[in-house]
């Protein structure tokens, strides 16, 4: 599992989230508040994601998204699912050693997944679990 550490790298760092965040509680702090639209456009060059692929992982519709841009932040729940994303993207780097191989696996369909993709499972909590299990069987060397 990632830690915090590597999440924020995801999210942006310093740069995008505009305060260090260290803890876990910190971060917790940050979601409460609504993350700033940098850590959103970090996220999105990080592993080159297009608007659908973004909108659809975050339950956004593309005029919101406009407006999270135009207002520079995002709401609590947003930011929730923006680190549940940047979670799963830290732990696939971690397991499949870079984050290009990561946001590879991210895109192709996946047997352990009932045959869909890890982003296409990324827009519910269930959804997220399932792919952070493929991830930790990955990890400890069990097929999946």
């Amino acid at each position: 599992m990632a830690d915090t550490g590597a999440i924020v790298n995801v999210l942006g760092g310093l740069k995008a989230l505009r305060r260090r965040v260290a803890r876990q509680e910190e971060l917790r702090e940050r979601v409460r508040a609504g993350l700033p639209y940098a850590a959103l456009a970090a996220v999105v060059a990080r592993i080159s994601m297009d608007q659908d692929e973004i909108t659809g992982v975050l339950h956004l519709t593309p005029r919101t998204l406009a407006r999270r841009k135009a207002q520079g932040s995002l709401d609590p729940d947003e930011s929730d699912r923006l680190v549940r994303f940047a979670r799963v993207i830290a732990h696939a780097t971690e397991v499949l050693g870079t984050l290009e191989k990561a946001a590879l696996w991210l895109r192709r369909d996946n047997r352990a997944l009932g045959g869909n993709s890890p982003l296409e499972m990324l827009d519910t909590e269930i959804g997220s679990r399932a792919v952070e299990g493929v991830l930790l069987r990955l990890e400890h060397g069990v097929i999946a």
